[in-house]
């Protein structure tokens, strides 16, 4: 008989969950094409991969077709000249947490079900330059090893643990049986205060505006922008507030902005009106306010509300 605790824990309970996807670049826009078109319940077409634009989609059903340009950028709050600094971070823990993940499963049965969630004492985006992997790793194993106390690991003794002692504070750790191999998570990637996304909107607009000019488009109907943002930490995090008004972002190339945010699982065109199209928490997708390019193209109702 399965008990309500093994019904319950599974990797995609834990904050760690987006660490175990290992696709990127074309890989990775695909699926997040698929994921958005599967929540806007969106069927019968092609997905052509490319790279100015990154998609056409060739739509075809019961006689009609159409054809739409598809653009798919990353959000990152922190994005500069180099890149984002979360990004590069998670690259890193990525990388750390499955090596960590490997040690520890050597260690024994019980060790294999063992969760972790690292707090450092500096949260900064840069921790992983400080210190030589190989090294924390094994001083982490021993901690475990030697651990008193189920819950957690707070003590460190320098001469033992002296990357320990430096830079974490704590360790929370839990028992995931019967769920094996979760990865390790560290706790002040989702930790902050999250930014108005504004104007990293506006940014992105503008810039994907001027490229999108250089593009050849062909003869899509339509031409749209998707903004993922995919709350993997506070950086990536595109949280709309509550008076948020399009009224600020720029005119652009394209037919129709939409923004993704797995935080919240909503989508909303910000371009060229403002609305909430698809809503996980309300369970609510508003095919009325589709294009009309595309509304043929809907699949039948999986039993969602249709508003």
């Amino acid at each position: 008989m399965t008990t309500s605790k093994e019904q319950k824990i599974s990797k995609n309970s834990f904050a760690s969950k987006g660490l175990y996807d290992e696709s990127f670049g074309k890989e990775q826009e695909r699926k997040v094409l698929l994921g958005f078109l599967k929540r806007l319940q969106l069927g019968y077409y092609e997905a052509i991969a490319g790279e100015r634009p990154d998609f056409t989609l060739n739509f075809s059903f019961d006689g009609q077709a159409a054809s739409i340009g598809c653009e798919i950028t990353f959000y990152y709050a922190d994005k500069g000249s180099r890149g984002s600094a979360q990004q590069r971070f998670v690259k890193q823990w990525k990388k750390f947490a499955k090596s960590l993940r490997a040690k520890l499963d050597e260690e024994g049965q019980e060790n294999k079900y063992l969760y972790g969630a690292i707090h450092f004492k500096n949260s900064d985006f840069t921790i992983m330059d400080r210190f030589d992997n190989d090294v924390f790793i094994s001083q982490i194993v021993l901690a475990v090893r030697n651990r008193k106390n189920k819950q957690n690991i707070r003590r460190f003794e320098r001469d033992v643990f002296s990357l320990l002692a430096e830079y974490v504070d704590h360790i929370y750790l839990m028992d995931t049986t019967p769920e094996l191999g979760v990865l390790w998570w560290p706790s002040h990637l989702q930790s902050g205060e999250v930014d108005d996304p504004t104007q990293s909107l506006i940014e992105i607009l503008e810039e994907k505006n001027k490229v999108g000019r250089t593009y050849d488009w062909g003869s899509v109907s339509e031409k749209w922008l998707l903004i993922y943002s995919e709350a993997s930490g506070i950086a990536d995090m595109a949280v709309l507030p509550s008076d948020f008004s399009n009224d600020q972002l720029p005119k652009t190339c394209f037919d129709r902005v939409y923004i993704w945010d797995r935080f919240f699982g909503s989508i909303h065109e910000i371009y060229p009106n403002f609305f909430e199209v698809f809503s996980v928490q309300a369970k609510v997708l508003h095919r009325r306010l589709y294009s009309r390019i595309v509304r043929p193209f809907i699949l039948s109702p999986n039993g969602n509300k249709d508003v």
